[in-house]
């Protein structure tokens, strides 16, 4: 009777097991003898108790090794998520890089060709600039930079983009514009965000921004016309700031 209660729980035990480890006996063997009515012998049993606890090891085994893999696969992904970001991202400002601007800008070209509507690209150009660097030191011309990309975050549309193009340049680009005029009061917006005093370095600091605007189709039909564009016209607004 002891045997067969041992026998039992050993029975309920491997009901979860793969099927792996429960392959059909041939007759004559324990499972064969089961099957007939016949009690198992004790050596049978205990046999059977070394290759059960021997494949539980096993199962057990593969169970740390694929919470390992998709541990190993979580890091991965987050690795290469964090690579990418770095990659597409200013480290200063935390806005954008040209990298990522250039395929934003892209997709937008292609959405609006098909939407028949228009995309502003404006790039923006701190004046004076070098004085802050000159006179505060490269810490304080930092700190100015970082202002101005939460200045522009705070006043842009959700569907707008702004990058830190290089230096003291920004690019924004303004995708769903149904006319010039449009784009004309963004410009306003963005000119009227960026041209309160900055406080830097415990000094407040008034600095004004140079302002190119290039609209797509009309003034090019790709990325690097529009880029191009808008440089000239920011050269533009400039030397008509320096003649005022």
């Amino acid at each position: 009777m002891k045997n067969e209660l041992t026998y039992s729980q050993l029975i309920e035990a491997t009901m979860g097991m793969p099927g792996a480890i429960l392959h059909p006996a041939p007759m004559g063997s324990l499972a064969g003898n089961l099957a007939n009515g016949d009690s198992p012998e004790p050596e049978d049993l205990q046999a059977m108790q070394v290759k059960l606890a021997a494949a539980m090891r096993k199962i057990a085994v593969l169970r740390m090794k694929n919470v390992q893999i998709r541990k190993q696969l979580a890091q991965a992904r987050e690795h290469e998520a964090a690579a990418l970001a770095s990659a597409c991202m200013d480290e200063l400002t935390g806005l954008p890089n040209r990298r990522l601007l250039k395929d934003r800008l892209q997709q937008l070209i292609a959405h609006a060709t098909r939407q028949r509507r228009q995309v502003a690209v404006l790039l923006i150009d701190l004046d004076g600039f070098k004085s802050v660097n000159d006179t505060l030191g490269h810490a304080a011309g930092d700190q100015l930079l970082r202002a101005v990309a939460q200045r522009l975050t705070a006043c842009l549309r959700a569907e707008d983009t702004a990058c830190r193009y290089g230096g003291d340049e920004f690019v924004v680009v303004l995708p769903e514009l149904g006319s010039a005029e449009a784009a004309t009061t963004a410009i306003n917006k963005v000119r009227a965000c960026l041209q309160a005093p900055y406080v830097i370095s415990g000094r407040e600091m008034p600095v004004t921004a140079s302002i190119g605007c290039a609209l797509y189709p009309g003034d090019g039909q790709a990325y690097h016309e529009l880029i191009d564009q808008a440089d000239t016209e920011m050269y533009r607004a400039k030397a008509r700031r320096r003649m005022q």
